[in-house]
């Protein structure tokens, strides 16, 4: 008898807070949810599991964040109050604290921080990013390439035998014809794995290019602070995924034209 059994990731909505989310750079309402890993027998969840995480989901980007749930005042359950009412009852201390990070961020444009806190604000853009980015990595997903490719790898195949149909009999063998379908196919496929493997790696640099480069044009980061900050990434295991997918010297010429264009703007 074949038993299926293990553990499974769940997650609980808890309730609704207000925070700030590094990607909307702002307070939001933000909905409060706990992780666990649950056994189960045939994918029925025996028990509550074992925890694993809290995460806050902003209501507006829909990105999810790591977080401590000891730092909210409260939760609430209305998740159609407004952000104010929300800092009111579950976070007093919001304002206070992003009032204090824009200051930092506009004392460090110029250079009027300590190498610590300037290398913290380096890091943020980056750090911010984690889960996000790790949700990712999980599971197989399909952009518009991997479509491209499983598309491909349908209809090249017949579109071979469709040529090679209307060539007159006796011109080319059938086997041919088959071997070459056959090795188009083949191409197409191990494209489509390349494709799904690299997926991860388009997906945060589609959607998080903008937003580093943008956290980190105030800051104008030399180049080997740039080296620095992606070398340190990579060697952590939870940032790993992250370091791999931006070159410094990339960074570097994206933050070097975007401050060249802002200033041209002026």
């Amino acid at each position: 008898m074949f038993i299926v059994w293990g553990t499974k990731r769940t997650e609980r909505k808890s309730g609704w807070v207000a925070d700030y989310c590094p990607i909307c750079d702002d307070a939001r309402a933000c909905r409060l949810i706990e992780v666990r890993m649950v056994s189960h027998l045939y994918y029925i969840p025996l028990g509550r599991g074992e925890l694993a995480a809290h995460l806050k989901q902003c209501k507006h980007c829909k990105n999810k964040f790591g977080t401590n749930p000891e730092r909210y005042s409260g939760i609430s359950k209305d998740k159609r109050a407004s952000v104010e009412t929300l800092t009111d009852e579950t976070h007093p201390e919001l304002i206070e604290g992003m009032a204090k990070l824009l200051d930092l961020r506009e004392r460090a444009a110029h250079g009027e921080v300590n190498d610590d806190d300037r290398r913290g604000l380096l890091y943020h853009p980056f750090t911010s990013i984690v889960y996000p980015a790790m949700q990712r990595t999980e599971g197989i997903h399909f952009d518009g390439q991997s479509w491209l490719w499983l598309l491909a790898m349908i209809v090249m195949p017949l579109l071979v035998f469709f040529v090679f149909d209307a060539i007159p009999a006796g011109w080319i063998d059938p086997d041919v014809a088959a071997g070459l379908a056959a090795g188009v196919m083949l191409v197409a496929a191990i494209c489509l794995i390349v494709s799904i493997a690299r997926d991860s790696k388009r997906f945060i640099r589609r959607r998080f290019s903008r937003f580093i480069i943008d956290r980190l044009v105030p800051l104008n980061p030399t180049i080997e602070e740039l080296q620095d900050v992606i070398q340190n990434l990579k060697n952590d295991p939870d940032t790993a995924a992250i370091g791999k997918v931006f070159k410094p010297e990339k960074l570097h010429r994206q933050i070097t034209f975007a401050r060249e264009n802002k200033a041209a703007d002026l």
